[in-house]
């Protein structure tokens, strides 16, 4: 199970009958192989991570797409197949910069116009690296590669009628990229992503959602850390959690059960187990044991809380 810490503030969502879940991806593109001339090439992705883990009920993710074209070295034909792959993959970055930065100029002043009548409807997110290069191809001569870009956005729902008011077939507009002749033409359309919402099925497919809150020590002198944590038992015991070992916070060992409680998610009966840990419930010579359990909440548990030093 993939999860992230997470900050205390979390506490009381996670603790809801709608818990929050938290799931990513990673990878990478292999090296590109040396084309031949118009055969086509792969491009290794530019930015091959999603770490848009996020539930927004005001805005949805949108693909902007086309095809662009790059200049190679001029002495692109005489250089062995490493060489050649080397300057595609130059050429195509630099350039995937260079129109990455247009679309998201004329995506913002689009949004700009849809503000002076509509204050809150029209916003857009770009996550820093977002675009990639599917494949390119060297065109006849070796002067120039050709290459297919996507770039991922976040944005109003609105949005894409904004970019694209064409109803029927694909929403295309144009946009101008410094050192184009003609405008670049962009198709806009809603991304089939579903990573940007909580895996909730791979958090409960095994029938228990296990959370662990792990508390570091406070230096100041009003002690927070015990102050939340305490906070914390008596919330959950007050909630409806059962533990049978613990009745207080003075009563909690770093060896004790978890608090449980059933959930019923999609018709389904799901055990919810929290453990609690704090600094102070070991001595000095004993903070190995810290250590180990926090080890243990990651590598077992679904979600994973600090909140301290």
């Amino acid at each position: 199970m993939r999860h992230r810490l997470l900050s205390l503030a979390t506490t009381l969502a996670l603790l809801s009958s709608a818990p929050l879940g938290l799931a990513g991806c990673d990878g990478a593109a292999p090296a590109p192989a040396a084309p031949a001339v118009g055969a086509p090439h792969a491009v290794p992705n530019y930015d091959d991570s999603k770490a848009d883990n996020y539930i927004s009920t005001n805005a949805r993710e949108y693909v902007l797409s086309g095809v662009a074209h790059a200049a190679l070295p001029a002495d692109f034909a005489t250089r062995d197949a490493e060489g050649q792959a080397q300057a595609i993959e130059a050429a195509v970055g630099q350039r995937l910069r260079s129109v990455a930065s247009a679309l998201r100029s004329h995506v913002e002043a689009v949004v700009r116009d849809g503000n002076a009548s509509a204050a809150d409807r029209w916003f857009s997110f770009f996550k820093r690296g977002a675009g990639e290069a599917g494949t390119a191809e060297v065109l006849q001569g070796g002067a120039q590669v050709r290459f297919t870009f996507a770039l991922e956005l976040v944005g109003s729902y609105y949005l894409m009628s904004q970019l694209a008011p064409e109803t029927t077939g694909a929403r295309t507009f144009n946009v101008t990229v410094s050192g184009d002749i003609a405008p670049l033409t962009v198709t806009v359309a809603g991304s089939d992503s579903r990573d940007a919402f909580p895996r909730y099925d791979a958090l409960f497919e095994d029938g228990v959602y296990d959370l662990a809150v792990h508390f570091g020590g406070d230096y100041n002198s009003e002690r927070f850390d015990l102050e939340t944590a305490r906070w914390l038992v008596d919330a959950l015991l007050e909630g409806g959690w059962h533990n049978p070992s613990v009745t207080d916070f003075d009563s909690l060992t770093i060896d004790s059960p978890p608090f449980t409680r059933t959930l019923t998610v999609e018709g389904r009966a799901i055990e919810a187990r929290v453990r609690v840990f704090h600094s102070d419930l070991v001595e000095g010579a004993e903070e190995g044991r810290l250590s180990a359990a926090m080890r243990d909440s990651l590598a077992t548990a679904d979600v994973v809380l600090y909140s301290g030093h």
